[in-house]
């Protein structure tokens, strides 16, 4: 398992052992395991950025060719690429 699998496999085992009150729990993790966490929040982050800026480039682009098809296309290819980066 990699590690950030593992991180995150440890994360939902703490989480389910804290039994926090509504949706609010606290949570003690070891160093390593938070800082792969937070890696992974970051990388997540950094690609939503990266596609939110490549999604206002498509529509601007595509609002001079008025073809609301390839948008959707391409925001499908984004989605796709955004799922296999958070999953590696």
């Amino acid at each position: 398992m990699s590690k950030n699998k593992k991180a995150l496999e440890t994360l939902k085992l703490h989480i389910s052992k804290a039994k926090g009150q509504g949706h609010n729990a606290n949570v003690v993790l070891p160093l390593e395991t938070a800082l792969s966490i937070q890696l992974l929040l970051q990388i997540q982050h950094s690609a939503l950025l990266s596609a939110d800026a490549l999604v206002e480039t498509l529509k601007a682009n595509y609002e001079q060719e008025e073809s609301l098809v390839r948008i959707d296309e391409d925001l499908i290819r984004i989605n796709e690429i955004l799922l296999k980066s958070v999953l590696k």
